[in-house]
Parts: structure tokens; C-alpha cells; sequence
């Protein structure tokens, strides 16, 4: 995992690195400059520093202890503000490992008004709902989408995040991977939580296409991957119990 760090003792707080951030991610704090979390790490104010006081460091993510991560999360994806079908064939194998668990299963969903969608989601088996809701995210943006996701994902520490293997998908969720500091397995076509070790068992096609290749992830959490639409049946919107938004 790679972060921007300010070498303080040499910066001299010229401010040329605040004026060259696109994201306005950089502050000055007692006279130097300061990253906050909005940094996408791109690397700009790296080389615009005229004291190379700015540096990019290759940091080791620690490993999340499984013990302390729980649930199973799926994006539910929105195209014109309904879902699109890989979410509602999500939400039934998210379901079917959640009960595998003996877990909740949470839906996470992004728009400028996810009140319907929430609803139709705890009809297909959501225990509880996370939405973002703003007008910024009623189109997909990569930056926007990370962002949302990491300030729901990192506090909470789930077991398993899924999302549909669409252009969206693939676009954004391996940048949270990234950011959790965990793996990600792409285009998978078959999802098992594994009897002894209960980690999830992650399929997908390799050499292409010639093999199958099942992947776990052992050691850090949240296990991620993205699922090929189309490989998993729809369930029907039924519920046990109300959920949460």
C-alpha cells in the first residue's frame, strides 16, 4: 500500500503543495504542510515540492485480525436509479453465505435518492441497508464511489464485501481493495464458505478460461471479490424479518 508523508523538519510551508493538490487534500498545520484523508495519492505534490519534502511511502498494510471483522456486504449497484440485475443476484448468494455464517448480510447502495432501492433491497434479504445518498453520486464517479465505500467499510471491519463484476464494479472496488489493504478476486462464478476454516472460497476462470481456479484469502479482511453477472439465480423478494436502513 502506498501513502504520501510530509517530511516536516524539512518543509519550509511555501504552500506550493496545497496549491497543487486536485483534491484539495493538503493543509497547513503549524506552519507545514499536513495529508489529510481526502489524498487519493496521485502523487502531484510530490513533484511539485520545491524542497522534495513530500515523498511517497511503500507501507505494509497490517493484517485485519479476522476475529474483529464480521457480516457480509454487497454493492448493489444502480443504473437510472434501480438496481441492476447482478445486484438482486448478489443479494441471494449474499444470503445464502450470510445464513452459512451465521451472519447479517448488509447492502450498500449509492445514489442521489436511494429511498426505493433500500426497499426493494430488505425485500431480497438485506438485514440492514447502508445507503450514500447525495446528488454527486447519481452518476458513477471512481473517486466518489471509493470514497463513499472506504467511510462505510473501514470503521465496520466486514468479513466479506461483494460486488457485480459490471464496468462499474471493476472500476472502483479493486481501489478499495487497495485502500482496506486486502485482495480481491475478479470475475468470479462460484462463491462457498469453506466448512472447517468458515473462510470464503472464491472461483474464477484462469489460463483463459482452460481452468478453474479456487482462491482464499486467509489472512485479511474484508475478503472482496467481484462476481460475473449472470452466474448466480435471482431470489425472489421475500423477508424474514424487517430490516434496517
Amino acid at each position: 500500500m502506498t501513502t504520501v508523508r510530509v517530511k516536516t523538519d524539512e518543509c519550509t510551508g511555501c504552500g506550493d503543495c496545497v496549491a497543487s493538490c486536485p483534491v484539495a487534500a493538503i493543509e497547513m498545520r503549524g506552519g507545514a504542510a499536513c495529508i489529510t484523508d481526502a489524498c487519493t495519492v496521485c502523487g502531484i505534490c510530490v513533484t511539485a515540492c520545491p524542497v522534495e519534502a513530500i515523498e511517497m511511502e511503500h507501507v505494509a498494510p497490517a493484517a485485519r485480525p479476522r476475529e474483529s471483522s464480521s457480516g457480509v456486504w454487497v454493492f448493489a449497484e444502480l443504473r437510472h436509479g434501480r438496481l441492476v440485475g447482478v445486484a438482486r443476484e448478489l443479494m441471494a448468494k449474499g444470503r445464502q453465505l450470510a445464513d452459512r455464517k451465521g451472519a447479517a448480510l448488509t447492502a450498500l447502495v449509492f445514489g442521489a435518492d436511494v429511498a426505493a432501492p433500500a426497499r426493494e433491497l430488505v425485500a431480497l434479504g438485506a438485514d440492514r441497508v447502508l445507503g450514500a445518498e447525495h446528488l454527486a453520486l447519481e452518476l458513477f464517479h471512481d473517486d466518489a464511489y471509493v470514497d463513499a465505500c472506504l467511510a462505510l467499510a473501514a470503521g465496520q471491519r466486514p468479513e466479506i464485501m461483494l460486488c457485480g463484476g459490471t464496468v462499474l464494479g471493476r472500476a472502483f472496488f479493486p481501489r478499495v481493495a487497495a485502500r482496506l489493504g486486502t485482495g480481491l478476486t475478479a470475475d468470479c462464478t462460484a462463491l462457498e464458505i469453506d466448512g472447517e476454516s468458515g473462510i470464503l472460497l472464491q472461483t474464477r476462470p484462469a489460463y483463459g478460461g482452460n481452468l478453474l481456479a479456487t482462491i482464499a484469502c486467509p489472512d485479511r479482511r474484508p475478503q472482496m471479490a467481484t462476481v460475473r453477472p449472470k452466474v448466480f439465480p435471482a431470489g425472489p423478494p421475500t423477508r424474514r424479518a424487517p430490516g434496517r436502513s
